[in-house]
């Protein structure tokens, strides 16, 4: 079957979608609203989340790394490592981007040199741009993540010239969607999956990318002309692609080669997550010398 016969046998999934990408695009630009139920930490206690948001972000990269060793180059493969394996490559993302990107925005750095990451201090920030930015880099999480699907799924199709059918891998997502497998067919095909990890990619790098311009028109900049944003948005982007590029690598370990796997686990994956993180720097820039009673 066709993807588009897939599509029509499927009406139901479709509508869901639809439903929740509308109410996401509804309710998320409004959410920075929430960041006025948070308590004005100040500059000492921004710094202190800082250091706690980036132990918990190094860790959730040990992890990740750790977790693949395990389940693809020791061969240790049972039901609890692949739950962790599945919640590693698809789910952690949206959860560790925001926890990386937060210790570069809530400090600032006391040295000139750019790439001098040590000698920070703590800053204050707007409450409500602070959520929103955190919504942000949860959804450049969610573009690592199903941009690492795409290109699994368009390795197990020839780049998607034919269709191919799943294992029982995909049948979480199966039950939540309540997606219908073709006719004769027990699971979903690999490209019906890779489309709406399509989707995903495009609506979630659609409201990321309006929230930023969103961001810097606040200030009265042009997004895309103005130095700090167009590098912050930039970085963003290469650090979520090379952040799913590396899960491709390090989830299609049989089909590549022990060298590959190493490099998009120790590699791509710790430098994709660290320029995503990295952007927030540029972003951080906008915020203005602010008393430690920072409005909403």
């Amino acid at each position: 079957m066709s993807l588009l016969d897939l599509l029509m046998q499927n009406p139901n999934t479709v509508i869901a979608y639809s439903i929740f990408f509308a109410v996401l695009a509804l309710t998320l630009p409004f959410i920075g609203y929430l960041g006025r139920i948070f308590p004005s930490l100040g500059k000492e206690g921004n710094f202190k989340l800082a250091k706690i948001f980036a132990i918990v972000a190094l860790i959730g990269v040990i992890l990740t790394v750790g977790v693949s060793f395990t389940f693809v180059y020791l061969k240790i493969r049972d039901i609890i490592t692949f739950e962790f394996f599945a919640v590693i490559t698809f789910v952690f993302p949206l959860i560790l981007a925001p926890f990386a990107y937060l210790p570069f925005y809530l400090t600032k750095q006391t040295d000139s040199s750019v790439l001098n990451l040590f000698k920070v201090e703590g800053r204050t920030v707007r409450r409500r741009n602070a959520t929103e930015l955190f919504v942000v880099y949860a959804a450049f999480g969610v573009v690592g993540s199903n941009f690492h699907d795409i290109l699994w799924c368009g390795e197990a199709t020839d780049w998607f010239t034919h269709s191919a059918i799943s294992g029982g891998e995909l049948q979480i997502w199966v039950d939540i969607v309540g997606a219908v497998p073709a006719p004769g067919e027990v699971h979903i095909s690999y490209d019906f999956f890779g489309f709406f990890m399509l989707l995903h990619v495009l609506f979630c790098g659609a409201i990321a990318t309006f929230m930023l311009w969103r961001y810097t028109r606040r200030y009265g900049e042009n997004f895309l002309r103005n130095p700090n944003s167009r590098s912050a948005f930039l970085l963003a982007w290469i650090g979520a692609l090379l952040w799913g590029y590396g899960l491709y690598l390090m989830d299609s370990s049989s089909s590549q080669s022990s060298v590959a796997w190493m490099v998009g686990t120790f590699i791509w994956i710790p430098l994709g997550i660290f320029i995503l993180a990295l952007s927030a720097r540029y972003l951080s820039r906008f915020e203005l010398a602010l008393p430690d009673s920072t409005p909403s």
